[in-house]
């Protein structure tokens, strides 16, 4: 195996995530994102000023093993040889370990705020599997939507993290809200 290269924000920009609709592996939460997407857009006006950003979709495994073992060093839940090992069998040529626990977790640490991780990350989510997208839903006063295949729309207000009626929509086109997430929508809301 070839050096290892040492852990630290430089890391982050290996296998990006997919930031895309389209990236989405899962073909039938894909059609399901795309048609929930489509209808977002059907409501936009310009009185409600209708934004989406996408932060990410398909998670690369091997981004999510550097997030989960980046976390886990810099909050001493792991030893950086624990992880070192844990990387040389998925084929990742970091070094978690610089010579001192310190450092070592100062590093996982850079990482930690450069993926910008909020929560404990897993190695295998909804997001590895493609059935998962973290989306910034925002707009104006009122945004006029119906649920899928229904006409009577719903008076969505607030934003895509905190209305319920606009969790309801999502669900009915198979994209359920995790509420505790204010970004992530699943399958199953996981």
């Amino acid at each position: 195996m070839p050096m290892r290269v040492p852990s630290g924000a430089a890391w982050c920009a290996e296998y990006p995530t997919g930031l895309t609709i389209a990236d989405l592996t899962d073909a039938k939460f894909r059609a399901s994102v795309q048609a929930f997407h489509d209808a977002l857009l059907a409501a936009a006006t310009s009185a409600n000023n209708l934004k989406i950003y996408i932060g990410a979709t398909l998670r690369p495994v091997r981004r999510a093993h550097l997030m989960h073992y980046a976390y886990r060093v810099a909050k001493g839940l792991v030893t950086p040889a624990l992880a070192n090992t844990a990387a040389a069998a998925a084929g990742i040529n970091i070094n978690w370990d610089h010579g001192t626990l310190a450092v070592s977790k100062a590093k996982a640490g850079e990482m930690v705020t450069t993926y910008g991780i909020a929560y404990a990350p897993a190695l295998t989510s909804r997001h590895t599997e493609g059935r998962a997208i973290d989306w910034t839903i925002t707009w104006s006063g009122s945004l006029m939507i119906a649920k899928k295949g229904e006409k009577t729309k719903l008076d969505c207000t607030g934003n895509g993290a905190i209305s319920p009626n606009l969790h309801r929509i999502g669900a009915s086109y198979g994209v359920v809200k995790l509420v505790s997430d204010p970004p992530h929508w699943s399958t199953d809301g996981h």
